[in-house]
């Protein structure tokens, strides 16, 4: 026998979990676990080298090993994503929306897709300085994005009239649209001082 070639191990510890009626792989090591469930379907899970078998076949999981604190976390992770859920906006029958599912995913490795937005872009050996300043750009634009504001003031049709308009009575009509566009009520005066006088005439 070729010595490089290493043999099967198959070593069934005392927490081993074998379905009653499985039986073994024999053939070539492929890395895969060596049992056989009884409908004749090989288990496929990755291999623990010790023992030939699979980390839920060996019995070497936590909820074999720990059931109290395997319960423990998982009702810590039901928790966790149920919160993650309501923060998002995500309830029963926004399940199926893809985009809801893709934006709860990206709140769960939130660090991951920071690093590969960053990081990716300004480590990659492969991009230009251009190219890295665009992904950066866009980096910034996503984090800080463009905000861009419109006012549609209603004034009198006659410039005579609107031209004696005094400075608090125009910022009285910005404030009154203001309040009406966004649903705010009691906004402050000094909110709408700008330092800019208006030029009138």
């Amino acid at each position: 026998m070729d010595s490089d070639v290493e043999q099967l191990t198959l070593v069934l510890p005392e927490s081993a979990a074998i379905p009653a009626g499985s039986t073994f792989y024999e053939g070539e090591d492929d890395g895969a676990c060596r049992v056989i469930r009884p409908d004749g379907r090989r288990c496929r899970a990755n291999r623990i080298k010790a023992y030939g078998l699979c980390i839920a076949h060996a019995g070497k999981t936590l909820l074999a090993q720990d059931p109290v604190e395997a319960q423990r976390r998982s009702r810590e992770s039901f928790s966790r994503r149920r919160e993650r859920r309501l923060l998002l906006g995500i309830t029963r029958r926004g399940v199926g929306d893809p985009r809801l599912l893709v934006r709860e995913r990206l709140a769960e490795r939130a660090d991951a897709a920071a690093r590969a937005a960053v990081d990716g872009v300004l480590d990659d050996p492969k991009l230009s300085g251009l190219e890295r300043q665009t992904g950066v750009l866009r980096a910034i634009e996503a984090a800080f994005p463009s905000v861009q504001a419109q006012l549609q003031i209603d004034l009198p049709a006659d410039p005579g009239e609107a031209a004696a308009l005094e400075w608090e009575q125009l910022k009285a009509l910005a404030a009154a649209h203001l309040e009406a566009d966004s649903g705010l009520t009691g906004l402050p005066q000094s909110s709408m001082d700008t330092g800019i006088e208006p030029a009138l005439g």
